[in-house]
Formats: C-alpha cells, structure tokens, sequence
C-alpha cells in the first residue's frame, strides 16, 4: 500500500511539473538555439543530422525575427489609442 500511495503521488508530481510553465524571454531562447545550434556543429557523431540542424537555424531566425518585431517603435498616437485617452 505505501509503494502504491508513492508511485500515486510520483506520477502526480510529475504532472504538477507539467502544469507549471514558466515563461521565457526571447533573449533566453536566442541565447539557448545559439549555444545549442554550436554544440550540435561540434559533434561528429552520424546521430546528428545536418537536417535537423537547418531546422534549428530556421527557428533561430524566427525568434530573431519576432524579437525584431517587438522593438519596433510606434507613433506616440498609437500608445494614447490604446490607453483609451
């Protein structure tokens, strides 16, 4: 009965882990595809595809492109629209 009520609680944490997501800012994520996409050209292993590597370039680009995306500067108008002002 308490391994039963340990592997309950076991697999309930484990969901609870799931559950909880925490955000990431779009630095980090560039940062992390960076240092990743550096470590995947340095192995030698035939495990690693050149394929996949292209995937995780274009993702990098993504990410740039909405980090680009957000930095773009607006008309003082458009802060006042809306604030309701």
């Amino acid at each position: 009965m308490v391994q039963a009520d340990n592997e309950e609680e076991m697999v309930n944490s484990e969901d609870d882990d799931d559950a909880k997501v925490t955000p990431v800012s779009i630095k980090k994520a560039i940062n992390g595809l960076k240092t990743f996409i550096s470590f995947f050209e340095q192995q030698k292993d035939d495990d690693y595809d050149v394929n996949d590597l292209r995937i995780f370039r274009k993702y990098l680009r993504v990410v740039r492109v909405q980090e680009i995306s957000l930095k773009k500067q607006g008309t003082i108008d458009l802060f006042f629209n809306d604030c309701g002002i």
